[in-house]
């Protein structure tokens, strides 16, 4: 068996169609003006329209998720008709804590019918979730004889474990959400995590100014969310001279609550949230996400 492949987070060209990989730093740059350049192709790239649109296209079902940075692994399995196959990621170098968002399992065989690799669980499965040890059962496919040197290629995509990162966990839900077209699902996490962060980057910039009550109580009562992105965040970043929020991903954090709002208020949206909205959402969020870390970092460095 050949060994296991290990596949970075890439995300296509817009322009050749070959790989690129992601950095963290990619998004953090695009805020300071910067552009990517393709390897391949060398032409220049905003990296808000290659993630936007590896987003929206979503191959493979699992392509989305390379924007926050998941990972992929790649290997295959021997067959056999009737053996029970243990498969436990973590002795392929996956770490047992690690978040897994998507599988694909891809039978082969030397000629005749492959064999199906039948998931095994309990009399209570768990569905919203990838476990680290699976039980796979080998099944005819069809009702022709089984083929020769039966087997299946796996592919697995994760993130590691973000330990107390709350923020960030709500990212990656959120994106799990949309890898599942659960798409108003992703409203939620996605909110919370930019919300979150712009909170926690104004507690700690204010203490400078003022008691923790009483920044709690302006936060809470007075310049609440919507306030603290439309009004306070450009005030403090124009007065500091630093990077701005772009008017598009801001526009879209907007659209973002009023989503969230409907549902904390309605329990339902006003109307249908389609993929492509869906997708430039989340992928606000994560920009807005990456931008407020950028920030916090800069205005509360040393």
């Amino acid at each position: 068996m050949k060994a296991p492949i290990q596949i970075p987070p890439f995300v296509p060209c817009p322009k050749c169609q070959e790989g690129l990989q992601v950095e963290e730093k990619f998004t953090i740059d695009y805020f300071t003006g910067a552009t990517v350049s393709c390897r391949h192709c060398e032409c220049s790239l905003d990296w808000w329209d290659v993630i936007l649109s590896s987003i929206k296209r979503n191959f493979s079902f699992f392509l989305a998720y390379s924007a926050i940075g998941a990972k992929s692994l790649a290997f295959s399995l021997p067959l056999e008709l009737g053996k029970r196959i243990h498969l436990k990621f973590s002795d392929y170098g996956i770490p047992s804590d690690a978040k897994l968002l998507y599988i694909n399992y891809t039978p082969y065989s030397n000629g005749g019918s492959p064999l199906l690799p039948l998931e095994i669980h309990g009399g209570v499965p768990i569905r919203h979730l990838i476990p680290n040890e699976i039980f796979l059962y080998p099944m005819p496919v069809g009702e022709g004889e089984v083929g020769k040197d039966c087997g299946v290629s796996i592919l697995v995509t994760w993130v590691p474990y973000v330990g107390d990162d709350e923020s960030w966990q709500n990212i990656v839900d959120a994106f799990e959400a949309y890898g599942q077209g659960r798409y108003v699902a992703e409203i939620i996490p996605a909110n919370v995590a930019v919300e979150s962060t712009l909170s926690r980057l104004f507690k700690s910039f204010l203490v400078k100014f003022a008691s923790k009550d009483n920044i709690e109580s302006f936060l809470e009562n007075a310049a609440t969310y919507g306030h603290q992105l439309n009004i306070m965040l450009p005030l403090v970043t124009s007065t500091m001279k630093l990077p701005q929020l772009p008017d598009h991903v801001r526009g879209q954090l907007n659209r973002l609550r009023d989503l969230r709002n409907q549902l904390a208020h309605d329990g339902k949206l006003e109307k249908p949230l389609e993929q492509s909205e869906a997708a430039y959402l989340i992928c606000a969020a994560l920009f807005g996400f990456r931008y407020l870390r950028l920030i916090h970092d800069k205005l509360l460095a040393p």
